[in-house]
């Protein structure tokens, strides 16, 4: 927060990896999921923008600062595979157990994707590069459907973009 009232347009400044605030922020929020080791065998060609250091509460605060800052930072893919934050927000799966870590993750979760959804809504709609997956499939495929917060989730996903329940990905794959 300091930082950021500092000199706002950091925001806006990538890393040595090319990678924005926003989205390094993310993928943390990533790491910090008690279960990022079924995401991180999906993550290991863009690991060197992760840093697994925080929780999930708190990289939601920064999220939300940095959204505030710079709100086209939503529209920013990664390098790579044209990941935006979205798709990464859409990867994480809290914990399965009733801690009331993985609950505050899954909650964190929630609000992180409406912010990006309100940021940047066409970004449902943006298939990555590798395998053609919207927002909506990375969800399905992460394991995130089988909670409440998941189901939440798809509900924001859809009523962004109804055709994403019927877009195929680049295997021919619905969500």
């Amino acid at each position: 927060k300091l930082l950021l009232r500092e000199y706002p347009r950091g925001a806006a400044v990538r890393d040595d990896h090319g990678c924005l605030p926003l989205l390094v922020a993310v993928r943390n929020m990533n790491a910090s999921s008690s279960s990022s080791s079924s995401s991180a065998s999906n993550n290991n060609n863009t690991s060197e923008c992760n840093n697994n250091h925080a929780n999930a509460a708190s990289m939601a605060k920064i999220i939300d600062l940095l959204l505030q800052a710079y709100p086209e930072a939503a529209k920013v893919s990664d390098g790579t595979a044209r990941r935006l934050p979205l798709h990464w927000a859409c990867s994480i799966v809290p914990s399965t157990t009733a801690s009331s870590s993985s609950s505050a993750l899954g909650t964190s979760l929630q609000q992180v994707i409406e912010q990006l959804l309100l940021c940047y809504p066409e970004g449902s709609m943006q298939q990555e590069h590798k395998y053609g997956l919207l927002p909506l499939h990375v969800v399905c495929k992460s394991g995130l459907c089988a909670s409440s917060v998941g189901m939440a989730v798809v509900g924001l996903l859809l009523a962004a973009f109804r055709k994403g329940a019927r877009t195929m990905d680049d295997g021919g794959s619905l969500p």
